[in-house]
């Protein structure tokens, strides 16, 4: 029995002995870092190489911490439009619903005649309705109809606009077609 305990203790500190090594042998040399040993990027151009990356991995936080550190170092970079309009969904998706409605916001107050900027309009519209700000929600989506009528934003808002009735969607009245407003127009004046 005594010899059993002895082989069992021997069998246990050989285990433990060589678990340690192996540790050692693994661990990052004194002076690193052990989360991420990929250095620093210390160019705007290669930040923003790691943003894209970070985003086809799926890796969000990380995305949007580098998005977030981009958009303080390089204020005056052609492409802080598109980094504001990248880190404002991502701040959606992790549940930081005014940070993304303030990001959006700040892109229409900025760049209102951007190519993206009902993009951004319809963003915030659609992050102050998840937020239940309904007369902020309601107000964003009636300046998105009025401001960008033609885009794709507008368009593909969910919203079907029925012509001939005053129900509308989003709290947005429906607007009738020309047609139909000058067709109703004409028969008013025929009435008289």
């Amino acid at each position: 029995m005594i010899r059993i305990r002895g082989l069992v203790l021997i069998l246990f500190g050989a285990v433990a002995l060589a678990s340690a090594s192996a540790s050692a042998s693994l661990a990052w040399p004194a002076g690193t870092r052990t989360q991420d040993p990929a250095p620093e990027p210390r160019d705007e151009e290669s930040l923003w190489k790691r943003i894209d990356e970070r985003s086809v991995k799926g890796e969000r936080h990380q995305a949007a911490e580098d998005l977030e550190r981009f958009l303080r170092d390089y204020p005056d970079s052609k492409r802080l439009p598109e980094a504001i309009l990248r880190l404002a969904p991502l701040e959606e998706q992790l549940g930081r619903r005014r940070q993304a409605a303030e990001r959006y916001a700040d892109f229409v107050r900025r760049w209102p005649k951007h190519e993206r900027a009902s993009e951004a309009q319809l963003g915030l519209a659609v992050s102050l309705r998840h937020q239940k700000r309904k007369d902020e929600a309601k107000a964003a989506f009636q300046k998105l109809f009025r401001d960008y009528p033609g885009s794709n934003a507008s368009q593909t808002s969910g919203c079907i606009r029925p012509s001939a009735s005053s129900a509308g969607c989003h709290g947005v009245p429906a607007r009738r077609p020309a047609s139909a407003r000058s067709s109703s127009a004409t028969s008013s004046r025929n009435a008289s």
